[in-house]
């Protein structure tokens, strides 16, 4: 019986979207386009994000900036929900990517430069679904099941039972960057600049598991329902410093990016675990048999919450290859960040009932505690522009989107549900005339994993580890596409 709570922990961890992907939104009409491979040579104002120090080179004293993206996700896992029950989930998308904007003040210093930025940095949602129903001699038989009287019973669960099993996931983040930027060109080689984010982060996640077993003959049913539930938004502040160097033949950028500083934060955390009719209590002498029916059982709200995020370095150049083709190379280096409690709930029972003298002490602030943790990541890329014309110019670019999450068995509940690497590809095209431009590009990226963990096991369904009514998950494959639509305009008021 000790063991019960243990498992439930198990399963609450037993799976891990591209919250944890550092490089999965890139905005900026150029930059989207060169897939946010601009460090070394970014000369529009998402420079405010990408490489303050590159805004003392911009030679248009003021100008507006925006992106948006259209796209659609195709989410697939052969085997996901068990042997043969794969999941399918689709997903479309429209999202504004960046606003931002240059002001010169060479009125007061030569040179001086402030801007603003306003993006969305990640944003994510995912749902997935999937059920089983079939006839299946699940729960044993009961020769207790219901009495009549005279110390007769008559037995229950005597042969197959109506079996549904059911699965829900549901996931969403968002996180929304703003801030301003000062950058000051040192002379006509070197500029350096800082930018200051304030940052809102949302996160929300739900699983939901059902299994029931029911006697048609009698109208007993034998249960497992499992829900795990937290919803977390955070407000934080960060600083990124700048370096940016041009001469005749390269461009070159690095960065510095702070860890978040934390202002306030707050979480809802729930969690269900029950079964009905499946663990039994067999007495030694009247060989009467009881079910223990368990129930844990708890929600908290206004719980203060702490989001993290690590320091990064990151390094870039552009040069040019011909005199109209450029070549970009860029590359960020994320830190790495050891456990740490993201929310703690009270200290309350967690287990309410066992039906056996044999109970558990538990609590919820143990049970229910959402953790993070990160591991360090590499990512980079490259970008191609080339100068069809005067007017014209197109691009191509490549750039990985490594996860960050440590996936491992815990005691509590973990901030983060997918656990994929994706690749992201861009190819589009910029349009100028006198005074804006404007950007049209289609995006594509993809993510595969041979080895990918289900999200629930539903085939040859069996009692397991004394209440549960569904297996340990094995491995899927997980296949994961989206296509998508950038669409940029600039313009420039000098």
């Amino acid at each position: 019986m000790n063991r019960i709570i243990f498992v439930f922990l198990l399963l609450a961890v037993s799976i891990s979207a591209q919250e944890r992907n550092y490089w999965n939104i890139m905005g900026g009409t150029r930059s989207a386009l060169m897939g946010g491979i601009v460090i070394g040579g970014v000369r529009d104002n998402s420079a405010s994000f990408y490489n303050p120090g590159a805004l003392g080179f911009i030679n248009t004293s003021s100008h507006s900036i925006s992106s948006d993206v259209y796209g659609y996700s195709l989410y697939r896992i052969k085997d996901g929900a068990g042997d043969g029950l794969n999941i399918i989930a689709n997903d479309f998308k429209t999202l504004p990517l960046m606003a931002s904007g240059l002001i010169s003040l060479d009125f007061l210093i030569d040179d001086l430069k402030i801007g603003y930025v306003l993006l969305t940095r990640n944003k994510s949602a995912l749902n997935f679904t999937s059920r089983v129903e079939l006839y299946q001699d699940l729960i044993p038989q009961n020769p207790n099941g219901i009495y009549i009287g005279n110390d007769s019973f008559i037995p229950t669960f005597s042969g197959e039972e109506n079996v549904t099993a059911q699965y829900l996931v549901s996931q969403s983040s968002e996180e929304i960057w703003g801030g301003g930027s000062l950058s000051q060109k040192i002379n006509d080689n070197l500029s350096v600049g800082i930018s200051g984010f304030g940052i809102y982060k949302t996160y929300s996640f739900r699983e939901n598991i059902n299994v029931f077993a029911v006697d048609t003959s009698y109208f007993q049913t034998a249960s497992n329902s499992l829900l795990r539930y937290q919803d977390i938004w955070s407000l934080a502040l960060l600083v990124k410093i700048g370096l940016a160097y041009q001469n005749d033949f390269i461009k070159l950028g690095l960065t510095l990016t702070s860890p978040q500083i934390s202002i306030y934060g707050q979480s809802k955390v729930a969690g269900i675990l029950s079964s009905q009719n499946v663990l039994r209590d067999a007495d030694s002498q009247s060989g009467i048999v009881t079910p223990i029916d368990f129930t844990a059982d708890d929600r908290q709200q206004d719980l203060f919450a702490k989001v993290k995020t690590p320091f990064s370095i990151g390094f870039g150049f552009e040069t040019p290859i011909t005199n109209k083709l450029n070549f970009s190379f860029g590359a960020e280096y994320f830190a790495p960040h050891k456990q740490y409690t993201v929310s703690e709930p009270w200290q309350k029972t967690f287990v309410l009932s066992l039906g056996s003298s044999n109970d558990i002490e538990s609590n919820s602030a143990e049970n229910l505690k959402i953790v993070d943790e990160f591991k360090s990541v590499l990512n980079f890329g490259f970008a191609l522009e080339f100068a069809a014309s005067e007017v014209l110019k197109t691009f191509f670019s490549f750039r990985t989107d490594y996860n960050n999450g440590v996936y491992k068995q815990r005691n509590n509940y973990y901030l983060g549900f997918s656990e994929w690497d994706i690749y992201h590809f861009t190819l589009g095209a910029t349009f100028k005339d006198s005074r804006s431009d404007f950007s049209l590009g289609l995006g594509y990226s993809l993510s595969f994993d041979d080895n990918y963990n289900q999200l629930v096991n539903f085939s040859n369904l069996k009692i397991n580890d004394e209440i549960y009514l569904f297996n340990q998950p094995k491995k899927a494959k997980l296949n994961y596409q989206d296509i998508s639509i950038i669409l940029g305009y600039t313009y420039n008021l000098e």
